[in-house]
């Protein structure tokens, strides 16, 4: 098996994205120490979205900029930042479905939701409210600020520069468990993923940016 330097393995993991694959980030293990199939929301199809509710089995959302989130006038789940009770602080926003959407829950309902999010020429008037998937709105400094799969999204959309609405869906175990380590090493392994760690993330954005300064 060819061993990848922490510089090949995220330029391939932005390679894939750019041709519409999903890749797998695992997050730090001192923080939630799970993984997250991740892919761009706008080459989001039936089939993608598919494998992550089947294979991946946890909850689909799109982790999305404050630029668009303010475009679409999507507003908070929780009505302040303050009443955001979550451990980690996720900022959900209302959920949504593409208004030409039957029950929204489909496979075919959901891409065409995501897709639809993704397309720069959407308008309010696209979208109703609430329904089956979870926008996640980004911190505006990124993983400066917060370390998770939402920001890590953005950054790898940026680098890229694809559209920057993204697509995650965490890693479950057969028994229910959250994937981790081996298990996410065999997830992918099984399923012929890119598998790479946050750390190699933030470690790769911090060797760009010393080589702009």
């Amino acid at each position: 098996m060819e061993v990848l330097s922490t510089l090949e393995k995220v330029e391939a993991s932005l390679q894939k994205l750019r041709e519409g694959k999903i890749i797998v980030l695992s997050d730090k293990t001192d923080r939630e120490d799970e993984g997250d199939a991740i892919m761009a929301a706008q080459f989001a199809t039936p089939q993608a979205i598919n494998f992550m509710i089947r294979y991946c089995r946890g909850l689909v959302c799109a982790p999305i900029t404050k630029d668009i989130c303010k475009r679409l006038s999507l507003s908070p789940m929780v009505n302040q930042r303050l009443d955001n009770q979550d451990h980690r602080k996720t900022n959900f926003t209302i959920s949504i479905d593409h208004k030409s959407n039957t029950t929204g829950i489909s496979t075919l309902d959901r891409a065409t939701t995501l897709k639809s999010l993704a397309n720069p020429a959407s308008t309010v008037e696209d979208f109703i409210y609430p329904g089956h998937i979870f926008p996640l709105l980004a911190e505006e400094e990124g993983l400066k600020t917060r370390e998770g799969h939402t920001e890590a999204t953005i950054e790898l959309l940026k680098m890229a520069k694809l559209n920057t609405v993204g697509v995650i869906c965490e890693i479950i175990n057969d028994d229910g468990t959250m994937a981790r380590h081996d298990q996410l090493r065999q997830f992918c392994y099984s399923h012929d993923l890119l598998l790479i760690k946050m750390e190699e993330l933030l470690q790769y954005k911090e060797l760009k940016e010393c080589k702009k300064s």
